[in-house]
């Protein structure tokens, strides 16, 4: 099953606003990091640094595995890269570049079958999380929730035929 894949003006925008993010931390924004975000971005499902390092190759890149894992853990310092726990592979981040407060919280949704990954932000969620750590003298940092289930498409491939 084949998605539609982004590009154009829209991916370099997340490219450029992932550069200034990278030299706003003092990072330099490489090559590889380029092209990793650049999979990434085009990616619908979450991907692993092999398939990453694959995708890579087939489009005639020369980065290294060693490179690809350096620079996922770069990508994902400076929150321009999620590691998809469920699926067991990064997504580009755009919610970090496009947030008022980068640092807020958004989610995911999984679908378990084709892997797609959605995100999304929720403040009917995010509310009672901070209610309950306040109850409890709590600081949130970070909050991770994955919510698995099946798309749309995989949903309808999925029904059962009716019997004629």
């Amino acid at each position: 099953m084949s998605r539609p894949s982004k590009g154009g003006l829209e991916e370099l925008r997340f490219s450029e606003q992932a550069a200034n993010v990278l030299v706003g931390a003092g990072r330099k924004f490489t090559q590889p990091r380029r092209e990793i975000l650049g999979v990434l971005e085009r990616a619908w499902q979450a991907l692993d640094a092999p398939a990453i390092h694959l995708a890579l190759r087939a489009q005639g890149s020369r980065v290294d595995r060693a490179s690809v894992y350096r620079s996922l853990a770069v990508l994902e310092a400076e929150r321009l890269v999620h590691r998809i726990q469920t699926a067991g592979g990064f997504i580009a981040c755009r919610h970090s570049l496009t947030s008022e407060d980068p640092a807020s919280t958004h989610h995911h949704l999984v679908c378990g079958r084709c892997g797609l990954v959605r995100a999304f932000t929720s403040a009917e969620l995010s509310r009672p999380l901070q209610a309950t750590a306040s109850e409890h003298n709590f600081q949130v940092t970070g909050v991770l929730l994955e919510v698995t289930g099946l798309c749309a498409d995989c949903r309808h491939h999925a029904a059962p035929k009716p019997n004629t």
